[in-house]
């Protein structure tokens, strides 16, 4: 495997095996290819389930109980705005601007930007991975690790994606993705 730099990835978009759609190419760095923030964002609620209701009767009513192998127990809810203002302790989802399409050999992974993280916002730190043979536009874990309140527009540099190129896989991603195809605003499908 090797990350691919500015020239490589030019060349893997001309050859159509990274597609980025708006593409502009004033995003491209040394090694990554910014990526910007779109106008969808989605809260993950919880659900009053006949299961939640039995454990929440046992514990202190501040507590939230969510069930990720039981996608019964959350709900997602999208909102559409092009200014959002993430507060203090607030994670939330968002969707990425461009939609992108990788062939099954080329992978990416998701960084958050050095401005962001020096005002405490983290990026997909923990779902920051694209399999090769994705298609769709992702979503974004953003949380605000601050004490202010921080203002995001739809279209300003949230990211960075930084491509890597492999051996083609038995299994990429576009047979058997749970997440392909996805549009934004999508939450969790669970595990």
């Amino acid at each position: 495997m090797s990350i691919l730099t500015d020239w490589e990835i030019k060349v893997e978009i001309r050859n159509k095996r990274i597609k980025i759609n708006p593409f502009d190419e004033s995003l491209l760095n040394g090694q990554s290819l910014d990526f910007r923030l779109g106008n969808t964002y989605t809260h993950i609620g919880l659900v009053a389930t006949e299961k939640n209701r039995k454990i929440l009767k046992t514990l202190p009513s501040i507590f939230h109980y969510l069930d990720p192998t039981d996608s019964s127990t959350f709900f997602s809810s999208i909102i559409e705005a092009d200014e959002y203002i993430i507060g203090p302790g607030e994670s939330i989802l968002a969707s990425m601007y461009e939609h992108i399409e990788l062939s099954p050999n080329i992978c990416a992974s998701i960084r958050g930007k050095s401005s962001l993280a020096r005002l405490h916002i983290c990026n997909s730190e923990i779902g920051g991975f694209v399999d090769g043979g994705f298609r769709g536009i992702l979503t974004l874990e953003l949380h605000n690790r601050g004490k202010f309140w921080i203002k995001l527009t739809k279209g300003m540099k949230l990211g960075q994606l930084v491509f890597e190129k492999t051996n083609y896989p038995a299994n990429d991603y576009s047979k058997k993705g749970r997440y392909l195809d996805q549009t934004a605003g999508t939450g969790s499908f669970g595990i």
